[in-house]
């Protein structure tokens, strides 16, 4: 479960790197028939960069499909770069699983693995979550919240926890007012995934008038 560092040129693309790289350490017979990629963000534990999820076939008798994990990063020291890569199979309890896609896990075949069972849970369970978060994000749309945490901005803006939520991609901080719902701030970018977590409604969207037919 160690990482190999790879020393490359500066043209070399790293994600093709990357997934030519899974592909050359397969045995006979496995090849990749799914894949996707995920940005893992700043501040991730190990300093992985992205996360590279392929369904791996061995066609051996009888034919499987697996989960694979690679993770990997690319580094920049004194006019040398570098491609450090980590594989790990889904049995080998692999923690990063937000970013496969459908598509990948479902070439999966069935596997009675403990680590690989509770990694596809996992993924599943996650694919739940953000679905009900896009779902709660649009039903928010209009409504003042407060956020389970402050999420700081520049120019001036600062922390930021109480918002009306413009869009599920935007905001603006808000305060209510005896006279109503007072918006001080600029259009902000919503941080990513913000309603994956739990946030109070102060006060919900207004509703629209009730449609009179003519008579």
């Amino acid at each position: 479960m160690g990482s190999t560092g790879y020393q490359v040129s500066a043209s070399v693309d790293t994600h093709r790197f990357v997934l030519d790289n899974l592909r050359e350490q397969l045995r006979d017979r496995h090849r990749v028939v799914a894949h996707c990629r995920t940005a893992l963000g700043t501040g991730h534990r190990g300093g992985w960069s992205y996360a590279l999820y392929a369904a791996i076939t061995d066609t051996t008798t009888p034919v499987t499909v697996s989960a694979h994990v690679v993770l990997y990063l690319r580094s920049h020291h004194a006019g040398t770069s570098e491609i450090v890569v980590k594989h790990l199979h889904e049995t080998e309890g692999p923690v990063q699983h937000h970013g496969v896609t459908r598509r990948v896990l479902e070439a999966l075949t069935p596997t009675e693995h403990p680590h690989a069972c509770q990694w596809r849970t996992d993924a599943l369970q996650h694919h739940r979550a953000v679905a009900d978060a896009r779902r709660r994000a649009r039903d928010a749309v209009g409504a003042v919240i407060r956020l389970d945490r402050a999420y700081t901005y520049g120019h001036g803006i600062g922390a930021v926890q109480q918002v009306m939520v413009c869009s599920p991609t935007q905001w603006r901080r808000a305060e209510i007012t005896d006279a109503g719902t007072v918006t001080n701030s600029p259009l902000l970018r919503a941080a990513p995934g913000w309603a994956l977590h739990a946030f109070e409604i102060l006060r919900a969207p207004a509703q629209p008038a009730p449609h009179t037919p003519r008579t």
